[in-house]
């Protein structure tokens, strides 16, 4: 028995219709010529079927494609050479079999990254799948396909459900906004690849600044997208002209001012100035692909280089990290999912920052990385709809007893001091109680002594000059 094979094809009109007939004159019949058919490969064609293949159309509409087997035995039948006939093939199916295509057909590549003028850029062709994420319902993948050029790329699938074509430039630069850009959508967008359906790049949150990055994170690459958006607004009511006027001054694309403002109860409640949350989408399945697959090389990318580590904590703790609101106890991380929550526990250890494990989220604690993301400056993105992360944070850290205890040496910095002086400038009552405080200091790393001529001199370690004037300009209250 010869099985049907998959690969089909739609024929020119005049050439599928005039040897259609000439088979069927040949065979006497319709009927007959289905009845050979049927015999020669062992299955059922019924006449419809052979009226449908000259017609070119199913009865319901849609274009009906003839099986490579089929073509072949209907041209030995009328005595045209195949190969001749071939010319006449207008489509494939599926269409990935189309010889004109197979050479656009995206494969395997190794990650390609160039350097230039002492900046490195990552081939994105390199990045591009070679199939599309499986859809829910059929769990098909579509071959990807992509013309080259200097420049750009143009990539699409044969998706009969939603847009699928891309336009992307063909080098991006790795900066730091390449990796906090990534980091904020593998927090909160729709990245899940499971029981999902995979037709979009999608991202809500209730600060400007996170859209704002994403944007330019998707134009850094991206070319010629249109963005779906509207708001939740956490209320039973809403003032909807102060709440666009707000977004409006605060994004950096302009919104319609009749986007849809949808009322959610108890969502955000955490927020202190309820300005909602702010959804964008963007419907395509190929660009859902090649996002999860760009997550991906960008978190391999962060955990090989310590300044590209920091851009990306820097876009985590925007979007999914908390401060608490007095003393620093710990900062978390929001993170269920356990190939997320391994990967953030390798970005921190990358970065030399203690971490304990919670429930939901995972907790850097200790003022040794507190002082590190002081200088990492991992609260660079900034805040306007609640509460300042950045603002808490350094609070937190100036009112730190070891903080309290470092910034008590900048008076003293670049000069040896004794006991007697560090008395009189703190109005210390006893000489003993300076005298233990500063050894302490000593011990802890914070300074050095000698002594010289039966006297004990202090000064302030070199490496934690520099530490002490940046503490002391940026948190001093």
């Amino acid at each position: 028995m010869i099985v049907m094979p998959e690969l089909s094809v739609y024929l020119q009109d005049e050439f599928r219709r005039s040897l259609i007939d000439e088979a069927v004159k040949l065979a006497g019949s319709q009927s007959k010529l289905a009845a050979l058919l049927s015999e020669k490969f062992e299955r059922r064609i019924i006449r419809e079927r052979v009226k449908d293949w000259k017609s070119g159309r199913h009865f319901s509409g849609w274009r009906l494609f003839m099986p490579i087997p089929i073509f072949k035995e209907i041209c030995r039948i009328t005595g045209k050479d195949y190969k001749s006939a071939l010319k006449f093939i207008v489509a494939y199916n599926p269409p990935e079999e189309t010889p004109e295509l197979k050479q656009f057909k995206v494969k395997y590549r190794k990650l390609h990254i160039v350097k230039r003028n002492n900046k490195y850029y990552l081939d994105l062709y390199s990045v591009l799948p070679e199939k599309t994420l499986p859809a829910k319902r059929s769990h098909r993948e579509l071959p990807i396909f992509c013309k080259v050029s200097k420049d750009y790329l143009d990539a699409w699938t044969f998706s009969s459900w939603l847009n699928s074509k891309i336009k992307l430039k063909r080098y991006i630069l790795l900066d730091d906004l390449f990796f906090t850009g990534a980091a904020i959508y593998a927090s909160e967008g729709t990245t899940h690849t499971k029981n999902y359906n995979n037709d979009s790049v999608s991202l809500g949150n209730s600060e400007a600044t996170v859209i704002n990055i994403f944007t330019a994170w998707l134009k850094s690459f991206l070319l010629g997208f249109s963005l779906a958006c509207h708001i939740d607004y956490n209320g039973k009511s809403c003032d909807r002209e102060k709440l666009i006027r707000f977004w409006q001054g605060n994004l950096n694309f302009d919104i319609n001012q009749n986007i849809k403002i949808n009322l959610r109860k108890n969502l955000g409640s955490g927020l202190l100035v309820n300005n909602g949350v702010f959804q964008i989408r963007i419907r395509n399945t190929l660009l859902r692909t090649f996002t999860i697959k760009l997550l991906k090389i960008n978190k391999e990318l962060a955990l090989q280089n310590k300044e590209w580590a920091k851009a990306y904590l820097q876009g985590l703790l925007a979007s999914e990290g908390s401060v608490p609101k007095e003393k620093l106890k710990m900062i978390g991380i929001g993170a269920t999912d356990q190939k997320e929550r391994a990967f953030i526990q390798k970005l921190l250890r990358k970065l030399k920052l203690t971490y304990s494990e919670g429930i939901n989220q995972i907790n850097i604690h200790g003022w040794n990385s507190y002082i590190r993301l002081f200088l990492y400056d991992a609260f660079r993105i900034a805040q306007v709809n609640s509460i300042n992360k950045k603002a808490r944070f350094l609070k937190g850290l100036r009112i730190h007893q070891k903080t309290e205890r470092l910034l008590r040496l900048y008076p003293f910095i670049g000069q040896k001091f004794t006991a007697q002086d560090w008395q009189r400038r703190y109005n210390l009552a006893l000489y003993i109680s300076a005298h233990k405080y500063l050894n302490s200091l000593v011990k802890d790393g914070f300074a050095e002594s000698s002594i010289e001529n039966r006297i004990k001199y202090y000064w302030a370690k070199p490496e934690k000059v520099w530490l002490v004037k940046q503490i002391y300009e940026s948190i001093r209250i």
